[in-house]
């Protein structure tokens, strides 16, 4: 089964109204085909860029961060809660925001609302949602639960934005630890193999193959010419991670080769199963159709092994499956998250527990990330302490050569 891969399709509603969204497909025919069971002309439909990268939360904007995007969503639902007209509902957040991006993104709303678009569109042609938080907001306004909705959409978003917080605080001291630990290696190497070529050459004697090694290193790491390559090689890694998530299949054995880490695998896989429950069970409880709302979820999992599964999941439903049974043979969600979908099917309750399995997959993560952080700082000084004895080693082992040879 070829796995799936994001196309994005401009179409056509029955009222005339262009909408822009994605849909997860294994071929462009069957993207259209989506396309159409949501009641929609399809006008173009082509393959995107999807990026699957370790985000914990992939937002339409960048630009605004999650902490204001959260403020303003609350404030939004409290104020509409309290009967103010929408026009000046923006008007006094676009007052009250610091951020550019975010100001810019409410004159959109603020203009399109005045053209007579919907609150969903306008959010929509704002940028400031993904399209997971559209639909939510759709759903919503055709309930008439928008200020709900929104308190709703604020919940997962802040949800989202504290784990990849967390992920990116407990992992920023093991980084700067071991640039700082590189950086000294290759300041030791560079200012000690000088002297020590010097020493060696005097002594005329035969060096061992780590000796050599060192002295080689030192004249690399003191060349131009490698300077220059190490950097177009740095470039040139940098440039491939970027555009390597660009392609599912490659993003696909990425993944596969992280899951199969200790710990890493372990956070990575709770991490996304925590988003996907979260995202469903949020959607499923705004009132949107089960395949759309799976449509959706695969959207937004930063993942392409759970997109396809996920994939594979919308189209046996269409052939009478139930989820647990999908997601079964699926092979990417645990057996306890199966089991739970199980019994949320059978009890009717599957928008409450999807939200219970969320908050028990982020209570998983913070303990891999807990352990994971744990032991990479004793694992980067044991490592660096290798380094530095095997330096060592390089250097008196031949001393002591010479040092037996005289006596």
């Amino acid at each position: 089964m070829a796995e799936a891969a994001s196309f994005e399709y401009l179409a056509r509603r029955a009222d005339g109204v262009r909408v822009r969204g994605q849909v997860q497909a294994a071929s462009r025919e069957a993207a259209v085909s989506s396309v159409r069971e949501r009641a929609l002309v399809p006008i173009r439909v082509c393959l995107s860029r999807p990026r699957h990268r370790l985000a914990i939360l992939p937002t339409a904007s960048r630009a605004v961060a999650g902490r204001e995007l959260v403020g303003f969503m609350r404030s939004f639902a409290v104020m509409t809660r309290s009967g103010v007209p929408v026009l000046r509902i923006l008007d006094v957040l676009a007052e009250e925001q610091e951020g550019r991006a975010l100001k810019a993104a409410l004159a959109r709303m603020h203009a399109s609302l005045i053209r007579g678009e919907s609150f969903s569109r306008a959010a929509e042609r704002a940028g400031l949602f993904t399209p997971v938080h559209v639909a939510m907001i759709r759903a919503g306004e055709a309930g008439g639960i928008l200020d709900e909705t929104l308190e709703r959409v604020a919940c997962v978003v802040a949800r989202d934005h504290g784990v990849r917080r967390r992920v990116a605080a407990a992992l920023t001291y093991p980084a700067v630890l071991a640039v700082a630990a590189l950086l000294s290696v290759v300041l030791l190497i560079g200012t000690l193999t000088p002297a020590l070529a010097r020493l060696f050459a005097e002594m005329s004697a035969p060096l061992p193959p780590s000796t050599l090694f060192l002295l080689a290193a030192g004249r690399v790491i003191r060349s131009p010419v490698a300077l220059i390559a190490a950097t177009g090689t740095l470039i040139a890694v940098a440039a491939g991670v970027r555009a390597l998530p660009r392609s599912a299949r490659a993003a696909g054995v990425v993944e596969r080769l992280a899951l199969g880490l200790p710990l890493v695998g372990t956070l990575r896989r709770a991490i996304v199963v925590s988003r996907v429950s979260r995202t469903l069970g949020a959607l499923l409880r705004g009132g949107l159709p089960t395949l759309e709302a799976i449509d959706l979820a695969a959207q937004s999992a930063g993942s392409p092994l759970a997109a396809s599964a996920l994939h594979e999941l919308r189209l046996s439903l269409r052939e009478g499956e139930s989820l647990a049974q999908r997601l079964v043979s699926g092979g990417f969600f645990p057996a306890l998250f199966v089991h739970m979908i199980r019994v949320g099917e059978e009890c009717g309750t599957l928008d409450a527990l999807l939200e219970s399995v969320a908050e028990f997959y982020d209570v998983e993560a913070e303990a891999a990330l807990h352990v994971l952080t744990t032991l990479i700082e004793p694992m980067l000084i044991a490592l660096l302490g290798g380094v530095v004895a095997a330096i060592a080693l390089a250097v008196f082992v031949p001393l002591y050569s010479l040092i037996g040879s005289l006596r």
